[in-house]
């Protein structure tokens, strides 16, 4: 990302303007008046585009893809009915790594979204919606950021998602996430599903040899799952600020786990299964059970 002294908002600070400034934060209107900043801004590699329009437009996609070096790229558009086939033409900015699409009005999104084939991330805000097919044809695509309401959430992750060679996987307050992902893919190093209601773990996620990072924070899970054994590259495993009172003896043999249990509410730890929590979590366990 730029570095943010280089950073310019467009409507605050224009007169900050120089060929140094690597990002500029803009709205649609400054933008399309503004048209001679791709050439007078050539080292532009980070742009925030914010727009209050009903749709994402052609002119708009066409201002942006000028600026040629741009490597970051988040599009607010929180009006937006719906992400059209024309977001393809982001396939003419080649050096695009980030691409932000935050659309939360959006009943209907294209697969376009997925044809800028050298993005490494790509981060989406969305609620109640299907997403397309096609994340799997993103050959350098790392990691996939899905972020929604609860109450009106996503409603199906792509249908090729387990085809994809993702590292990395984000999903936040998304509901019947456990229904929506029954299995995780292949490749994934990382997962965070958080601000989910879970209640307990799908028992296929803890089947994943791949697995480094699993993260379920703030997903009201009561039930502690006492077999690790599937998941043997676990490194960490956070559980904070969810519901879960007992956790019983681990079936795991790897001594590199460390179990995250902040801020749950604690009664009984089977004394086994204390040398891979959180030492705050164990001290705070303690206490409480002194006290007693």
């Amino acid at each position: 990302m730029a570095n943010a002294n280089k950073i310019v908002s467009l409507a605050a600070d224009a007169s900050k303007l120089s060929p140094d400034t690597l990002g500029v934060e803009v709205d649609e209107v400054d933008l399309m008046r503004w048209k001679p900043l791709s050439s007078q801004l050539t080292n532009i590699v980070y742009m925030l585009v914010k727009t209050d329009s009903t749709q994402v437009s052609e002119s708009l996609l066409q201002s942006i893809i000028r600026f040629k070096r741009l490597e970051f790229l988040h599009l607010q558009c929180r009006n937006a009915r719906e992400i059209s086939a024309g977001i393809a033409s982001l396939t003419n900015v080649h050096n695009l790594r980030y691409l932000g699409i935050q659309a939360p009005s959006a009943t209907r999104i294209d697969r376009a979204i997925y044809c800028s084939s050298n993005v490494e991330e790509l981060w989406l805000y969305l609620t109640k919606i299907d997403l397309p097919s096609g994340v799997s044809q993103m050959s350098h695509l790392d990691g996939l950021e899905v972020w929604s309401r609860r109450t009106n959430s996503v409603q199906a992750f792509p249908p090729d998602l387990m085809a994809s060679k993702i590292k990395y996987l984000g999903v936040f307050n998304v509901s019947n996430v456990d229904l929506l992902l029954p299995v995780l893919p292949p490749d994934l190093r990382q997962f965070d599903a958080m601000g989910c209601t879970l209640k307990s773990l799908p028992a296929r996620w803890l089947n994943h040899t791949n697995l480094h990072f699993l993260r379920l924070d703030h997903d009201h899970i009561t039930v502690f799952p006492a077999d690790l054994s599937r998941l043997p590259a676990l490194r960490l495993l956070s559980l904070d600020l969810n519901d879960i009172s007992i956790v019983p003896p681990l079936q795991t043999q790897n001594t590199n786990l460390c179990i995250s249990l902040v801020d749950n509410p604690l009664r009984r730890i089977a004394p086994v299964s204390e040398r891979l929590i959180d030492q705050y979590s164990i001290q705070k366990y303690r206490l409480k059970n002194a006290a007693r």
